[in-house]
């Protein structure tokens, strides 16, 4: 008998305690405007018709962008947010590239940097669920669509000529390249938008993890003889020779890429 009104007890506390958020949540089912700032980084993947294979670059950088809730429900704490965000991606390797390979006492060189640089438009569209606890605290999960729109993506190479131990300006080397001078980059991806966020009084925080269901790049073959093979193939991260005997037709060559957000905002 004590055990049955112990939990009958219980069980009137966690609907009184229930009952009291949903009312406190229907007196504060307002939207919000959001400045926000995020780390962000970028997870890229390969894929050779169907074939997965990890990639170096992982590029990391931030976004700066504005948010609006729009409620959708005076009853229910569902919203609709729209944002639109800034992204600056950047990535840096550096490497040594000597002049004779074959001749390990030869240490004449070329010390290399490679810089990449990427500024894109974010465009997320979030369906947000909103868990109020009380006038300072309140959770919040979301799902949606994302657009994103790439302005810019640049590769710097830049080559330090090391002769006998000294630099030689005169044999140093710059190249500079626009991925979009190549159709295959593609300037417009689709995506998703999907995490968990919490607010404390004008503070939000959340983390979103974001991947793009297009591709950044998409290549495609077709009817190709060998020494197609042999002219463009070198290129690539791929060992094509473990699949060019035994593969034919269509070629399709892809760079995926996810994106992971950690963001800090301040809701008015």
């Amino acid at each position: 008998m004590k055990a049955k009104m112990l939990f009958a007890a219980l069980a009137v506390s966690a609907l009184t305690t229930l009952t009291a958020i949903s009312s406190h949540a229907q007196e504060k089912n307002n939207g919000w405007n959001r400045l926000q700032l995020s780390f962000v980084s970028q997870s890229v993947t390969n894929e050779f018709s169907g074939i997965e294979t990890d990639n170096d670059a992982s590029p990391a950088g931030f976004a700066i962008g504005f948010a609006k809730g729009i409620s959708l429900s005076k009853n229910i704490p569902l919203f609709i947010e729209p944002a639109a965000e800034l992204v600056w991606l950047h990535q840096k390797e550096e490497s040594v590239e000597f002049i004779d390979e074959y001749d390990p006492d030869y240490d004449d060189r070329y010390d290399v940097e490679n810089t990449y640089n990427q500024v894109s438009l974010n465009i997320p569209i979030s369906a947000v669920y909103k868990f109020t606890l009380n006038d300072k605290i309140s959770f919040e999960s979301f799902f949606g669509p994302n657009f994103k729109i790439h302005f810019a993506a640049k590769e710097k190479e830049d080559k330090t000529c090391i002769y006998m131990g000294e630099h030689y300006a005169d044999d140093d080397k710059s190249t500079e390249t626009n991925l979009f001078d190549e159709d295959e980059y593609k300037r417009f991806q689709f995506g998703l938008n999907l995490g968990v966020g919490f607010n404390f009084k004008f503070l939000h925080v959340r983390y979103r993890f974001a991947p793009d269901l297009s591709p950044f790049y998409k290549y495609e073959e077709s009817g190709y003889n060998e020494s197609d093979y042999d002219d463009w193939g070198y290129d690539y991260d791929y060992n094509y020779d473990d699949y060019y005997d035994s593969y034919s037709g269509k070629i399709e060559d892809k760079v995926k890429t996810v994106n992971h957000f950690i963001t800090v905002g301040f809701n008015f």
